[in-house]
């Protein structure tokens, strides 16, 4: 997210020009347009910057090249091609209106459709001519929501930022709110060539919404009604899917799904161990949202649940087994409803906000340390109470006991890495900056990583399922480490990796310890020293291993 103000220089001092020009604007509307008040107003007005006068226009562009707005692009997105989306840019008139399409500014919403175009960002930036002091603009995944003050600039992006607008009556206050709409594509340097086709398939889309909304505004006909209750009913079921489900978790489940059918019980074995890396990759790293974290920790833990519940209801019933369990759910639910749903899912830990201790409410009075994991363990030991399920299931329950375990351990011990992928993706650069060494990396590393995967995959029965799991687990800590812009390739890795490593005529071992000792004598030959040659703690170790693959590729395309 993006946030500044324009009204000052970088020594804080006020730039009269910027005023000057801003209120401009602002006369347009009052005078030109016959604005004045959110009394007499009720709607949205949207005037496109080529329909602008002259001198607007030209007071649009010299906002819209701002240095300040171009600085914080780049400190954001760094080592990426800017560029406008002209079309897109608009003078925007509102007293938040809640009929017709005008409902969508109310109702949580993405404003664009290409959340799955790689490399694609699109950036909305709000720049406030005037303001409401009423009038917050909330982004849930952020847990931050703001009212913007006049010169102040609010940029987010366009495809996958859910946000929405909120009218509260804090203030007297019925100014209308006036903001000029800027935007920018924004597009890794390596992916620079798809700038042009972000921009047109963003513009286009642009123009067929603001068609249909404008259509269905105030909506009489039974045409524009039905236009209306379609553009609501999509954007509050787009927002849904993506804060309950999301496209990632979507292609996970649907490739495991093929795995599921094919032979249920030994593919939920693995499936039934993912939820515990999102809790791991969440505590020990603490970069994912909180809103992200929670879907996707409720998503797995209640479908690999709701598996084994599937595979205990197909034995006998045994009572003492089920009153056992139903004592450890009562306590494991106890605990969540004394935290709460974000103190429970680590708030405190993924925001830095201080959450109260509850050592007054059962079962925290009781002096059990974690009694929602101690709760946890009783409940599907309970279930191994069972003999019938016990006999046919008791692996896929043992490995949740045992990640329940590693998870206590993690949390009473407070365990965590501070160390984050940019400083080490920097502290790795200083070590690869002769280009035929990194692209001598690139290939080893490549090359090593498909033979890993390949060699640890064949040393199981279920030679397909070991990989699926590993390649998933790596797609979630890239997912909860890495920034966006690297996801995509680093995607595209894992893909080829499972489908190279269905060859078992490779020997991947040697194959393994070739691209080690290669990549070690590339070091030697181009006479650079090695990342290793700088550990100075455990975590160094950890890390420049778990990131080595998007490390070479960073340094590849920076």
């Amino acid at each position: 997210m993006l946030f500044i103000n324009l009204c000052t220089d970088e020594n804080n001092l006020v730039d009269e020009n910027m005023i000057e020009n801003i209120n401009k604007f602002k006369n347009y509307v009052t005078n030109e347009k016959q604005i004045k008040s959110c009394e007499d107003y009720k709607k949205t007005l949207h005037v496109f910057e080529y329909d602008l006068p002259e001198d607007l226009k030209n007071i649009f562009g010299e906002i819209k090249n701002n240095k300040k707005i171009m600085n914080k692009i780049n400190e954001i997105y760094p080592d990426h091609k800017i560029s406008h989306a002209n079309d897109m840019n608009e003078l925007y008139v509102s007293c938040v209106s809640k009929t017709g399409s005008d409902k969508v500014f109310v109702t949580r919403h993405v404003d664009g459709p290409y959340y799955l175009f790689p490399g694609c960002n699109l950036l909305r930036v709000l720049f406030v001519i005037d303001g409401n002091s009423n009038v917050y603009t909330i982004f849930p995944d952020d847990d931050n929501e703001i009212s913007l003050k006049k010169c102040e600039l609010l940029g987010f992006d366009y495809n996958r930022d859910i946000h929405y607008i909120e009218k509260r009556e804090e203030y007297k206050d019925n100014k209308i709110r006036i903001i000029l709409k800027l935007h920018y594509v924004v597009v890794p340097n390596y992916l620079s060539f798809i700038g042009n086709t972000c921009r047109i398939c963003n513009e286009k889309y642009n123009d067929v919404a603001r068609y249909n909304f404008n259509k269905s505004k105030n909506p009489v006909t039974f045409h524009e009604k039905f236009i209306s209750k379609l553009i609501n009913i999509t954007t509050k079921s787009y927002s849904m899917f993506l804060e309950n489900l999301g496209w990632e978790n979507l292609f996970v489940l649907l490739i495991w799904s093929t795995f599921i059918k094919k032979d249920f019980k030994r593919s939920s074995l693995y499936f039934c161990q993912i939820y515990f890396f999102i809790y791991y990759f969440a505590w020990i790293f603490r970069k994912v949202k909180l809103n992200h974290f929670i879907r996707d920790a409720l998503l797995f833990k209640n479908l690999s649940w709701a598996i084994i519940l599937k595979l205990y209801f197909e034995e006998k019933i045994n009572k003492k087994s089920i009153i056992v369990s139903i004592i450890g759910l009562y306590l494991a639910y106890s605990s969540y409803l004394s935290l709460g749903k974000e103190v429970t899912y680590f708030q405190k830990e993924l925001t830095n906000k201080e959450t109260k201790l509850v050592l007054n409410k059962f079962p925290y009075n009781l002096g059990l340390k974690s009694p929602m994991i101690i709760g946890n363990i009783i409940f599907l030991s309970g279930l191994l109470i069972n003999k019938d399920f016990r006999e046919s299931s008791k692996n896929i329950v043992l490995v949740q006991i045992a990640g329940y375990f590693i998870q206590m351990f993690l949390e009473d011990n407070n365990i965590y890495l501070e160390n984050d992928y940019k400083k080490t993706k920097d502290e790795f650069s200083l070590y690869h900056k002769n280009r035929y060494n990194i692209k001598a990396h690139f290939v080893t590393t490549i090359v090593g990583f498909i033979s890993l995967v390949g060699y640890t995959g064949n040393l199981s029965n279920s030679s397909d399922l070991l990989k699926c799991f590993i390649l998933t687990i790596i797609h979630i800590l890239n997912r909860y480490t890495l920034p966006n812009h690297q996801l995509f390739l680093n995607n595209c890795v894992l893909f080829l990796t499972y489908f190279v490593t269905k060859n078992k005529k490779f020997n991947y071992l040697s194959l393994l310890i070739i691209s080690i000792i290669l990549q070690e004598l590339s070091h030697y030959i181009y006479k650079e020293k090695t990342y290793i040659s700088s550990y100075n703690e455990p975590s160094k170790l950890i890390l420049h291993n778990l990131w080595l693959v998007p490390l070479v590729i960073n340094s590849n395309i920076e």
